[in-house]
């Protein structure tokens, strides 16, 4: 008798095997976690649609994080997921996406939505043979950091990135983890003038803040920022799960 997968919903704030499956599986990250959903959820109040495939133990075999963002502008639509560089699904082959994805599209005609947005980076050979049409408009950057420090730095381009490092490193500019909200509302408004200065809106302050008290405490999140004297000249806001640190916003 052959065994019977079933597909379900699941919070993945209460429900812990969540959390577990994401930590132990190869394409597991930082924006699949529970706390990222909180994040999203709690900042934009979109609705969140997890979904799971279970063995008869009930043991999550595969798994795809969903929000339904329903926008005047786009329209209602399934995303995998908003506001994240990539969120791969946590499967082991082709069956079981197309399994999860047939779910996921049922959903969305319950919804009235128009279309399923996918943002892969490492799952994407899975996607082979189903009915998805393939964008190449984003790129993501990984840097291997299992190298000394010197043999990294010759690695870089020697005017566009080592002579920059090496001046910063002679000047007097200072780096200080934030500690309070006080230091969100500062790397915020350095993030605000730089998307400002490229003719981008601002994404909403709660979104930081909602990171910094969601994240941090859990270490997996830091905001640091860099002053030169007593002015902060710079910010960035990392991002950190297993061996990986994302460079998620950052500003001057």
């Amino acid at each position: 008798m052959s065994k019977q997968n079933y597909i379900v919903k699941i919070n993945p704030k209460q429900d812990e095997r969540w959390d577990s499956f994401v930590q132990g599986h190869p394409f597991g990250s930082l924006y699949h976690h529970s706390l990222w959903a909180e994040v999203l959820e709690k900042t934009y109040g979109y609705t969140p649609l997890y979904i799971a495939l279970e063995d008869e133990q009930k043991n999550i075999k595969a798994a795809l994080p969903f929000f339904i963002v329903d926008s005047q502008v786009t329209g209602c639509r399934i995303v995998s997921l908003p506001f994240s560089d990539y969120c791969d699904a946590l499967v082991s082959g082709t069956k079981d996406l197309r399994m999860l994805t047939n779910f996921a599209l049922k959903e969305l005609q319950k919804q009235g939505g128009d279309y399923l947005e996918m943002r892969t980076h490492r799952s994407v050979n899975y996607f082979s043979g189903l009915q998805f049409s393939i964008s190449l408009d984003s790129v993501n950057h990984v840097l291997n950091l299992t190298d000394d420090l010197n043999a990294l730095m010759k690695s870089f381009h020697k005017s566009y990135v080592q002579r920059y490092i090496k001046k910063a490193l002679a000047s007097s500019i200072r780096i200080d983890e934030v500690e309070n909200e006080d230091g969100v509302q500062i790397c915020y408004d350095l993030l605000a003038k730089t998307r400002k200065k490229h003719g981008l809106p601002p994404h909403p302050y709660d979104f930081f803040k909602n990171m910094w008290e969601i994240l941090h405490p859990a270490n997996n999140a830091d905001i640091l920022i860099a002053y030169e004297g007593d002015t902060p000249v710079a910010s960035i806001i990392l991002g950190k799960f297993r061996d990986t640190v994302y460079y998620l916003y950052g500003g001057s």
